[in-house]
């Protein structure tokens, strides 16, 4: 413990605890007298694996000196160097490892038999086995006799992995792979939901399957038994029957990705909606934003929309792998502020009231409307609408939704949200507006408005932005793609706004509407950034300046003329 650089009161303690035990005997009932330990502390004391993990780390330190000057040879010295690999060590498990020379084997034997002396820790010869590679029989019973162990041939298996000395053999791994069977036996089957079973599947056995491939590369025929024992277990019926299923195996074990991105219709100059082919395979978003990301560098520079003040680290992790990183955000911030709102978000809303919606705001006081916008492509469940729109009237503040015209169809469509809707429509127009979402309505224009004092946002990189720079508190409901991540940097690192995560409960929203529109923390922040980006994007400040080296950099190569094309 003093080489390893423990305190000296730590290691009193210790001594403590070996030295001072006291111990007695129970028989059949009786309780004799305690007595005093020589040493050790009593069978399953918690310190005890502590204790063994010190004492076997002497006995690697042993081994270690001992390979170096010369009296071992560990194994694999070609591949690994330095001697060589002398011992393996799991827990209470050691393998060790020498050249077979009489001379390495009877030092391997002195260097046990000084251990067990030194600290009093007996090694069991006698349940220890030696297996020998590449010697004759007598040679290696030889061996094991010099060593005191039992001899053991191979095949075998460590830690349920099968080992053996030539080929590993579909055989060899059918066995390991028939003892997962026996998690997954269809009987069991029966008695689990199917969100049971699926979760067994997926933690679990899939673990230990995953455990085994890290090891050795399993043939098609095991992957077929192994999704064979999985679909009987999740299909599993009365008796011997197994449920009826429409759906292949196949594809309910396809790659998981993150939501996919549908094309959705386009819209003409006309008005009317282009039909886009229902057969067209969506974008795997996971795939593409990896792609993407590997593609990056190798990019002359990388243009970020966002400002060294919201992510100096990340920028300073990125900058090593690129050529050049410009961070020139919140570019929607160097525009024009004088605009009037209510030009562009005029549309008309589901009470069929001809009110603007910058009217409706402007009859509100200061930080008491709830700004809800679910993004462009968040999918919700009329189960999950309903949720936030009970929230929202239950957290009693005047709320603005901007709804993609699919939600407000489920609004008047879905039987499950008419209680919603009549909770709304009870609120009233004064404490409720629901409009549609459009273009060309900018979601900055609503948020610097004086009457807004929260945002109720999906965690887009936009909404993101345009909540920071007006400085409103952001409630996050993130979706997929990046939204997972702003959300956490909302609630937890900036701190500018609350994190719901994927969480859809009315008393969770009308929970954190609430703190989010009272807390004084959380204004706090969120102004405290705002007035830093405005700064960042304000002449001089970071983000502009990041600019002009991009346009200066934009010049330069644009002043470099092409070489000559080849004849």
């Amino acid at each position: 413990m003093v080489r390893k650089g423990f305190d000296s009161h730590w290691i009193a303690r210790v001594m403590q605890m070996v030295m001072s035990g006291r111990t007695t005997i129970n028989i059949n009932g009786e309780v004799g007298p305690y007595f005093p330990t020589a040493q050790g502390v009593r069978q399953g004391d918690p310190v005890s694996p502590f204790l063994f993990k010190l004492v076997v780390d002497a006995l690697a330190a042993i081994l270690d000196n001992a390979k170096a000057v010369g009296h071992i040879s560990g194994l694999c010295h070609h591949l690994l160097g330095a001697g060589g690999i002398t011992h393996l060590q799991y827990a209470d498990d050691t393998i060790l490892m020498v050249q077979g020379p009489a001379s390495d084997i009877a030092h391997l034997k002195f260097l046990l038999l000084c251990f067990q002396e030194m600290f009093a820790l007996t090694i069991n010869f006698s349940k220890s086995e030696v297996m020998v590679l590449g010697y004759t029989y007598e040679e290696k019973l030889s061996i094991a006799n010099r060593l005191n162990c039992r001899l053991r041939t191979f095949s075998t298996t460590y830690l349920g992995m099968p080992i053996n000395d030539s080929r590993i053999l579909e055989k060899d791994l059918r066995l390991a792979v028939d003892k997962f069977q026996h998690r997954v036996d269809s009987w069991q089957g029966r008695w689990l939901s199917k969100a049971a079973r699926m979760v067994l599947i997926n933690s679990p056995v899939t673990s230990l399957l995953m455990y085994l491939m890290g090891f050795y590369s399993l043939n098609e025929s095991l992957h077929h038994n192994i999704a064979k024992y999985h679909s009987r277990f999740f299909w599993a019926g009365k008796g011997d029957k197994q449920k009826y299923h429409m759906v292949k195996w196949s594809k309910i074990c396809k790659p998981k990705d993150l939501p996919r991105v549908v094309p959705v219709p386009l819209q003409r100059g006309n008005g009317e909606e282009e039909e886009v082919d229902s057969g067209r395979d969506p974008v795997p978003v996971l795939q593409t934003i990896a792609d993407t990301a590997a593609r990056c560098g190798e990019s002359r520079a990388l243009i970020l929309n966002t400002s060294a003040s919201m992510e100096g680290l990340t920028l300073s992790g990125i900058a090593p792998h690129m050529r050049d990183v410009f961070a020139v955000g919140p570019l929607h911030a160097r525009r024009a502020r004088a605009r009037q709102a209510a030009a562009e978000t005029e549309t008309e809303h589901v009470s069929g009231d001809d009110m603007s919606l910058t009217a409706w705001l402007d009859g509100h006081e200061d930080r008491s409307v709830v700004y809800v916008n679910l993004g462009s492509l968040t999918i919700i469940s009329s189960e999950q609408l309903a949720e936030f729109l009970h929230g929202l009237v239950a957290a009693g503040y005047a709320f603005l939704c901007v709804f993609r015209r699919d939600m407000l169809h489920q609004m008047t469509a879905a039987v499950s949200l008419r209680e919603a809707v009549e909770a709304v429509a009870g609120a009233g127009i004064d404490r409720a507006l629901v409009v549609e979402w459009a273009l060309q309505r900018d979601a900055h224009h609503v948020l610097r408005h004086r009457a807004v004092g929260c945002f109720l946002t999906h965690g887009g990189w936009n909404s993101t932005l345009e909540a920071a720079v007006e400085g409103v508190p952001a409630v996050c409901w993130p979706f997929f793609a990046d939204q997972q991540t702003n959300s956490r940097f909302v609630g937890a690192v900036w701190k500018t706004g609350l994190d719901m995560k994927d969480v859809c409960d009315r008393a969770v929203v009308e929970k954190m509407v609430r703190e989010a529109m009272e807390s004084p923390e959380i204004r706090a922040s969120a102004q405290s950034m705002a007035r830093q980006l405005r700064l960042d994007v304000a002449e001089g400040g970071s983000s502009s300046s990041e600019l002009e080296r991009l346009v200066g950099l934009i010049t330069e190569l644009s002043a470099v003329k092409p070489a000559p094309a080849l004849t």
